[in-house]
């Protein structure tokens, strides 16, 4: 797998932070973060640490926090 697509919209422009976490709850790339626009968004996830490396199979965590939110999904990578 090259990468997986991480989608959500927002309501109203908005903050934004999503990152990527292991399963003991580390940091393992920061995928996006800024302000955005209302509307659809997507943002590509690489299968990479922040350091360029490819990551394990496993579970992941993509947390996108806006506005005092917190949404987590789960994503599965295979090798």
């Amino acid at each position: 797998s090259r990468g997986t697509t991480l989608r959500f919209s927002l309501a109203s422009g908005a903050r934004v932070s999503l990152g990527m976490y292991d399963a003991a709850g580390r940091l393992v790339r920061e995928v996006t973060r800024g302000s955005l626009p209302a509307g659809d968004h997507a943002a590509e996830w690489d299968l990479r640490d922040g350091n360029g490396s490819a990551v394990g199979a496993g579970l992941y965590f993509a947390r996108l926090e806006v506005g005092g939110r917190t949404l987590v999904r789960r994503v599965a990578v295979t090798r």
